[in-house]
């Protein structure tokens, strides 16, 4: 788990821009500026570190902020912040032989797609995502059925086998522009943390 994921875009959104732009605007303001936001970072520990790095007292960061940096480098490093926050996750589960092969999201995040190919191209990672609009209560009732001795409703509903609405492909150019941002992150982050 991270402490601030979608929070912390909300907390930029709203808070540090007054709620001057919609989430429109700074998405087009985000796809706008290249992959690493032009040096610009975010360490969003705007709640402390949950995972990997366990830390309540870390604070959230901007670094390498310069005058050619505008409301969508901000955006950007928003978005990539917190999702190279999620890829420590991930190499966290590496550690311990789990290696998933694709990310099935569901949920609000589905309607920004910006987000999720950034997502698969930072994760390095497919993204299928999925159609079901309460995924959260769909899947209590699939777990709270299967624990009470009821059908299997994950392998026999085809609602669930056929709910993709669409994916994002990992996109090799612009994963390995992200793995070159990522490790210039890290190095932030361990300055941060240290």
């Amino acid at each position: 788990p991270l402490s601030a994921a979608g929070s912390a875009w909300q907390w930029f959104r709203d808070r540090l821009l007054g709620e001057r732009f919609d989430d429109e605007e700074l998405i087009s303001r985000a796809e706008a500026c290249q992959p690493g936001a032009a040096g610009l970072f975010l360490m969003p520990y705007l709640a402390g570190s949950r995972s990997p790095q366990w830390d309540e007292t870390v604070r959230a960061q901007f670094a390498g902020v310069t005058l050619q940096h505008s409301t969508g480098h901000f955006a950007r490093a928003v978005l990539e912040g917190v999702t190279y926050a999620q890829r420590d996750l991930l190499a966290a589960f590496a550690e311990n032989g789990f290696a998933p092969a694709e990310v099935r999201v569901a949920g609000g995040q589905v309607s920004n797609r910006f987000w999720l190919q950034l997502k698969a191209d930072v994760l390095d990672l497919p993204h299928r995502c999925l159609s079901l609009e309460e995924s959260s209560v769909f899947g209590a009732a699939l777990l709270a059925a299967g624990a009470a001795g009821g059908v299997n409703l994950l392998s026999e509903n085809p609602r669930v086998r056929a709910a993709d609405s669409f994916s994002c492909t990992p996109r090799p150019q612009l994963t390995q522009a992200y793995q070159r941002a990522y490790r210039d992150w890290c190095r932030v982050r361990a300055d941060l943390l240290a």
